[in-house]
């Protein structure tokens, strides 16, 4: 597909639908193939489509939801050890003799 297709497709502004699929392209997602209007190599006459690789796709999306995955799991392995001080603190401060009691009443 040419840009302007994508552009109108997705109903967004030529400047955005640009930065966005320049974008895909780099973190590999999508691929790009220059098509030569003449016999001359002259990017601007040139018209550039975009196209997914099926097989690249499913790879890229698999590495990233495995980095996703890995990073869900730090982030809950933090926490839990995070919580264990609180939890641990807070036993403490139970178990003391001058601890204030726990309610109001």
């Amino acid at each position: 597909m040419e840009i302007k297709q994508i552009s109108d497709t997705a109903m967004l502004k030529m400047k955005d639908a640009r930065q966005l699929l320049y974008r895909m392209v780099t973190e590999g997602f999508l691929a790009m193939n220059e098509v030569q209007r003449g016999t001359e190599r002259q990017p601007n006459r040139s018209i550039f489509l975009w196209y997914v690789n099926e097989d690249q796709l499913v790879k890229r999306v698999g590495v990233q939801c495995l980095h996703t995955l890995v990073a869900l799991y730090r982030a809950e392995r933090k926490l839990w050890e995070d919580d264990t001080d609180v939890i641990r603190a807070i036993d403490a401060t139970a178990l003391s003799e001058d601890a204030p009691p726990l309610n109001d009443e």
